[in-house]
């Protein structure tokens, strides 16, 4: 069990790095001195290498998922993370955050008051709400909350 939850923290790190990646942007410029340039290639390397390895991590938890005889007859009928919405406390805190910074990106979109930098901040944390969005909400954070209370009992 305790490699069970490795992966899915290993997942959700790995997204979150993804979505804050873009934050580098402040700092990165191309056509900057050799550091500059560094931050930028960084920008799209933690993304991309942010995104794939959290499928990756994810992948395998799920591999382990659908193997476990016990949880495999529960899972029938359940919905997936994307579309499920306050499944539990820790899911209800990021889809309401996830619906917070949706609302604000907007604002920051058509208030032309707020700079690029606003918007693009609320890009990002709007990107991680919905990564953890999925990933609270789905089959595999059920599967390890349902396997831990049977280690525990």
């Amino acid at each position: 069990m305790k490699k069970e939850k490795t992966l899915f923290k290993l997942s959700c790190v790995s997204f979150v790095i993804s979505a804050l990646s873009v934050l580098l942007t402040f700092v990165a410029d191309y056509k900057g001195n050799a550091i500059q340039v560094v931050l930028a290639v960084m920008t799209g390397v933690l993304f991309w290498a942010g995104l794939i390895a959290g499928m990756a991590f994810l992948l395998v938890l799920n591999s382990k998922r659908r193997k476990d005889k016990k949880y495999g007859s529960k899972e029938r009928g359940a919905r997936i993370g994307l579309i499920s919405f306050f499944e539990n406390r820790a899911a209800m805190v990021f889809d309401c955050a996830m619906a917070l910074f949706f609302i604000l990106m907007l604002l920051s979109i058509f208030i032309p008051g707020i700079g690029q930098n606003v918007t693009l901040v609320l890009i990002s944390l709007l990107l991680a709400s919905a990564y953890m969005h999925s990933m609270l909400n789905g089959l595999n954070y059920r599967y390890i909350k349902s396997v831990d209370k049977e280690c525990r009992k």
